[in-house]
């Protein structure tokens, strides 16, 4: 496995794991979780039935980004027919401290994800 794909994994790991504790604990369950692509793209849905709402996170394989979008539903989740709130592009090789870009940039979708939340 190569650095770009080690430095993806790790990225979709620590994402996945900080915004799945902040919307569990904002009411929200993981609907989807699901990698494909050789496990390089990810699509993480979250969904809360009070609020009749579903949070979602899509890894774009060739873009290398997260995409954070929404539903105003919990069911029929297609993930194209998104409301797209942010685009959080990624730097999979050639960034000096690693592990403080990473810090970072989990910090920039958690924050997105917890205006949303407040709104």
């Amino acid at each position: 496995m190569n650095q770009a794909s080690r430095n993806i994994q790790t990225i979709q790991l620590l994402v996945k794991n900080r915004i799945h504790d902040i919307l569990t604990q904002n009411g929200y369950e993981l609907f989807t979780d699901m990698k494909y692509d050789e496990k390089q793209a990810l699509l993480l849905q979250w969904t809360n039935a009070n609020h009749s709402h579903t949070l979602q996170l899509l890894w774009d394989i060739r873009e290398r980004w997260f995409s954070l979008s929404e539903f105003d539903r919990i069911d029929d989740l297609n993930y194209v027919d998104s409301i797209p709130i942010e685009l959080f592009p990624f730097t999979a090789i050639g960034v000096l401290f690693r592990e403080s870009y990473n810090v970072k940039y989990v910090k920039n979708i958690e924050l997105t994800v917890r205006e949303k939340l407040a709104a």
